[in-house]
């Protein structure tokens, strides 16, 4: 026991902190793509849906970022899942519910 007190700071095993920035990420993307998807889908797949949605990506500086960000620490999102907390669970529940008026929109459209 008196080693642990007699040991400095910062030879003091640290605890690891998690958070949910990964997962928000992820969870970002993820949707901000299930968006795009859902516009251009809406009215059937079609063959050239596929050059609109490559096209949406390349020139949406904004959007190419949120897919970027979303893939780059998914490693980290297990343990975050794995430690997170009741107020990081209601967090990303809101995030989510947050989509559902752009949904509504996008879906709400009337395809010409």
């Amino acid at each position: 026991m008196s080693e642990v007190i007699d040991m400095p700071v910062s030879e003091i095993p640290q605890v690891p902190v998690y958070s949910i920035k990964e997962t928000k990420e992820a969870l970002d993307g993820v949707m901000q793509m299930c968006m795009v998807l859902a516009l251009v889908l809406k009215d059937g797949a079609q063959i050239g849906d596929i050059a609109v949605i490559f096209e949406k990506i390349s020139t949406d500086e904004i959007l190419r970022q949120k897919i970027v960000s979303a893939f780059e620490g998914m490693g980290k999102i297990p343990d975050e899942i794995t430690h997170i907390t009741v107020q990081e669970g209601m967090e990303l529940a809101m995030m989510m519910l947050s989509f559902v008026p752009q949904f509504i929109a996008i879906l709400g459209k009337k395809v010409a």
